[in-house]
C-alpha cells in the first residue's frame, strides 16, 4: 500500500473480515461513488420582478405628480404678476420697459423667463445694462442703467453718440435732446479700417466735455463742435453762436484765454462774433470779430 491509499479498517474484529463469533461481520463505511454530490440550486425569486414593476409605476405617478405640480404653479393667480417696479428709467418710461420686456399684470410670475426679459430690454437701444428680479407670490423688479448722450452727431441723419464715441441711436422726432451737435464728419469717415474717423470723434467728444467744464460752460453753452478732417476743431457756443476757431489742440489754455477776450470785449460793450485762437497755445494773440 502506498502512503496515499487510505486502509478503510472494520469497526470491529481484527481486520480479516471474518467475526471472532458467530455475530455478522462489520465491512467498515460504505461509499456510494455511483451517485454524484449533491448540489444546492438558486431557485428564481419571481418577488424581484414585481418590486422592479412596482418601482416603475411609482416613478412614473411621481413624474405625472410633479409635471401636475408644475403646471398648477404657472397657473395659479396667486403667482398673478400684481407689483411692477421699474428703477433707472429716465430717458423712457416705465411703461416703455414693461411693455419691452413683455410684463403684464396678472402674468404668472413663475412663468415668466426671467434672462428672456433681460434680453429684451438690452435689445432697446437706451438700455446699457439691465437686472430682473423675481419676488415672490407676485412681483418682479427690474433696474436699468441707461446710455447718456454726450452730443448728437450729424450724418445721414442725427445720431446719439456717449461720451466713449458710441452711436447708439437715430434721434426720434419725439426726443428732445438738449446736446451739442458734432459736425464734419461722415459715416465713411467713421468706418474708416485705420480708425482716423473715430478719433476725430473722440477728440470732439472730449473738447466738447472740456469746454463744459471750463469758464464758459454755464454762460454759453455749446451748440456745435464741428471737425475738420486736419484735426481742427470750431466750437458754436452762446445763444447767438459765436465762433470760436481753435485750430489743433490742446484746448485748456485756449478756452480759457477765449473766456478772458469775451469778457474784456463786453466789457467794453461790444458782443463777439468769432474768435481766431489758432495760436492762443504758443502766444496770447487772439483776432476778434465783435460788432
Amino acid at each position: 500500500m502506498s502512503e496515499n491509499d487510505t486502509e478503510c479498517r472494520p469497526l470491529d474484529g481484527d481486520g480479516d473480515g471474518e467475526s471472532d463469533g458467530d455475530g455478522p461481520v462489520s465491512a467498515g463505511p460504505v461509499f456510494d461513488t455511483a451517485s454524484p454530490l449533491p448540489i444546492s440550486s438558486v431557485q428564481e425569486k419571481p418577488g424581484i420582478a414585481t418590486s422592479a414593476a412596482s418601482i416603475g409605476w411609482l416613478v412614473a405617478l411621481a413624474m405625472v405628480i410633479v409635471l401636475g405640480a408644475r403646471q398648477w404653479l404657472v397657473t395659479t393667480p396667486y403667482f398673478a404678476l400684481r407689483s411692477l417696479r421699474v428703477e433707472g428709467a429716465s430717458h423712457r418710461s416705465r411703461d416703455h420697459y414693461a411693455a419691452h420686456g413683455d410684463l403684464v399684470l396678472g402674468r404668472n410670475v413663475l412663468a415668466i423667463d426671467l434672462a428672456d426679459v433681460r434680453r429684451k430690454l438690452l435689445a432697446e437701444p437706451w438700455v446699457e445694462e439691465a437686472l430682473v428680479v423675481r419676488r415672490l407670490p407676485g412681483s418682479i423688479d427690474v433696474t436699468v442703467r441707461e446710455r447718456e448722450p454726450a452730443a448728437v452727431i450729424a450724418l445721414d441723419e442725427p445720431y446719439l453718440v456717449t461720451a466713449s464715441g458710441n452711436i447708439f441711436k437715430a434721434v426720434e422726432a419725439e426726443e428732445l435732446v438738449d446736446r451739442p451737435v458734432i459736425t464734419g464728419l461722415t459715416a465713411e469717415d467713421l468706418a474708416d479700417a485705420v480708425g482716423h474717423g473715430r478719433e476725430l470723434l473722440r477728440r470732439a467728444l472730449d473738447l466738447a466735455a472740456e469746454f463744459e467744464r471750463g469758464p464758459l460752460g454755464d454762460a454759453m453753452p455749446l451748440q456745435e463742435v464741428h471737425v475738420e478732417r486736419s484735426g481742427e476743431m470750431l466750437l458754436r457756443v452762446g445763444t447767438q453762436g459765436v465762433a470760436l476757431e481753435l485750430g489743433q489742440g490742446p484746448y485748456r489754455h485756449k478756452l480759457d484765454v477765449a473766456a478772458k477776450v469775451i469778457a474784456e470785449v463786453e466789457r467794453r460793450g461790444g458782443k463777439p462774433t468769432a474768435l481766431l485762437l489758432d495760436g492762443a497755445g504758443t502766444s496770447e494773440r487772439v483776432v476778434v470779430r465783435a460788432r
